[in-house]
């Protein structure tokens, strides 16, 4: 029994001494930190307009209405003659 867990524990030193040295080649190469940016741009592309809300007004609003937009068209305005209306 102590045997096996004597073979398990090396067999796991050497993982773990051969995982350091991969990430020490990756880190010393630049490999690392090109993959760093190129996942975190895909990341960054995928959650693009998660958290992004637009606001909706609901509120009611009274028409603008200005003379021209009336249906009914306003009467002309006429000048009065005074002189005319008196007769003389």
């Amino acid at each position: 029994m102590r045997k096996d867990l004597a073979i398990f524990r090396a067999v796991e030193a050497i993982l773990a001494l051969v995982l350091v040295m991969a990430l020490y080649h990756w880190v010393s190469t630049g490999s690392l930190a090109s993959f760093g940016r190129s996942a975190t741009g895909w990341y960054s592309h995928q959650v693009d307009g998660l958290f992004t809300f637009s606001v909706t007004d609901t509120s009611i609003k009274l028409p603008q209405l200005s003379k021209a937009n009336f249906p009914i068209a306003s009467a002309p305005k006429t000048e009065t003659n005074v002189t005319a209306l008196s007769g003389t």
